[in-house]
């Protein structure tokens, strides 16, 4: 079954800080796409962008860092997608956009997905947009899911002479 597909505008980070923010609440999803725009200040120094996901209390689920690096005075629109024929591990500078893969896996209810970048004090990110697939939970937190459960399953019936 496939998710339901949630557009999401995220709020411009203040000069100086880094992207972070909480795509979904009471659902489990998967992150398809987060593109923004990094303009770097005239202050020397090269930036590195990673991209984290973690939970709520600080544990890491999934951390990568960008192989190309942003030096000052420059403008770079960073673009994370699944399936985009990118592996997870690969990235890419064409021009002023860095193209990278996200992680292909089902994420938390709650988890937290931010940037990691040195940013200095006069460094923006803008234009941040995220694409996810959600799933809603149980009040018990269980993924909700339309198939039957295996108890429910209807047992497979052997035909004799036919192997399974």
């Amino acid at each position: 079954m496939r998710g339901v597909f949630t557009p999401a505008a995220v709020q411009t980070p203040a000069a100086g800080v880094d992207i972070n923010f909480v795509p979904v609440r009471d659902a489990c999803w998967l992150l398809n796409s987060l593109t923004a725009t990094l303009t770097t200040s005239a202050t020397a120094g090269t930036r590195q962008v990673v991209l984290q996901v973690l939970m709520l209390d600080g544990e890491t689920i999934y951390s990568k860092a960008v192989v190309a690096t942003q030096a000052a005075s420059l403008t770079y629109t960073y673009c994370f997608a699944r399936r985009a024929g990118m592996a997870a591990d690969t990235s890419a500078l064409i021009g002023t956009t860095v193209s990278d893969g996200v992680p292909d896996f089902q994420l938390p209810n709650y988890a937290v997905v931010r940037t990691v970048s040195a940013l200095l004090a006069g460094d923006q990110w803008s234009g941040v947009f995220a694409t996810y697939e959600v799933w809603p939970t149980t009040a018990e937190g269980e993924q909700w899911e339309q198939r039957p459960k295996v108890s429910q399953a209807v047992p497979v019936l052997e035909t004799p002479g036919h192997p399974l």
